[in-house]
């Protein structure tokens, strides 16, 4: 598996938490905790968002963070790669709802990128450590009663990472079920994946689960594999 892959994971993980978030009650405070594995790496990552006027289920400007760290391992076709990785980010957005069911938002923000390779691979220009800048876009709406529709979108300048993802979902009542495309990479990598998301899952009236997994593909270095993604979120 290759090193980029890890630069990417935690946007995969807070924008499946940003999706959570817009089907919560009305809260100021949304956090999250979460999983995400792929063949030959694991990566945790936590996070907050705040609405500044006190509620996520109104238009106004939000605040986001998150941090995340994993390790991973990969061969370079000489050797075998052993890898660290930790992120950063810390953005400013804005969200709009132009009814109750359709929400755009917009975050930009700073973002910090550090990945540490044992032993180093001259290969790949994904190591050491890097800031940049962030911009995102989250759109949500429902095309029917039961069929909602999400759209998610980031990219930062630090090492050119950049996470998109389309999901349909449907309303089972208790739970929402859909499939869902990624699209992911960076200066040195590029992922597609495609999967089942179950998201809705209430464990309590504050705490939610939501789950995903399916099949990747590189394109750039032709790996193949499956992925899971876990996620629990609070509103508070």
């Amino acid at each position: 598996m290759h090193t980029a892959v890890k630069t990417t994971i935690l946007l995969s993980g807070v924008m499946s938490l940003m999706m959570a978030m817009s089907a919560a009650q009305a809260q100021d405070i949304t956090t999250w905790l979460g999983q995400d594995l792929n063949e030959d790496s694991n990566y945790t990552y936590l996070g907050g968002v705040k609405a500044l006027n006190n509620d996520l289920e109104q238009s106004g400007y939000l605040v986001r963070g998150s941090a995340g760290f994993g390790n991973y391992d990969y061969s370079n076709g000489l050797s075998s790669i052993d890898g660290d990785s930790y992120a950063l980010d810390l953005s400013l957005g804005y969200q709009h709802f132009f009814s109750a069911d359709t929400r755009l938002t917009g975050y930009l923000g700073v973002a910090y990128q550090e990945h540490d390779l044992s032993p180093k691979d001259a290969s790949n220009s994904v190591d050491g450590s890097e800031f940049g800048a962030a911009v995102g876009l989250d759109f949500s709406t429902k095309a029917t009663k039961e069929i909602s529709v999400g759209i998610l979108t980031h990219y930062s300048t630090a090492f050119d990472a950049y996470w998109s993802r389309v999901r349909i979902g449907y309303d089972f009542g208790s739970v929402t079920i859909g499939p869902e495309i990624v699209a992911l990479g960076d200066e040195s990598f590029d992922q597609q994946r495609y999967g089942l998301s179950i998201t809705g899952i209430q464990i309590s009236e504050e705490i939610g689960l939501e789950i995903a997994a399916g099949h990747s593909n590189g394109s750039r270095d032709g790996d193949s594999s499956p992925y899971a993604n876990v996620a629990l979120n609070t509103q508070w």
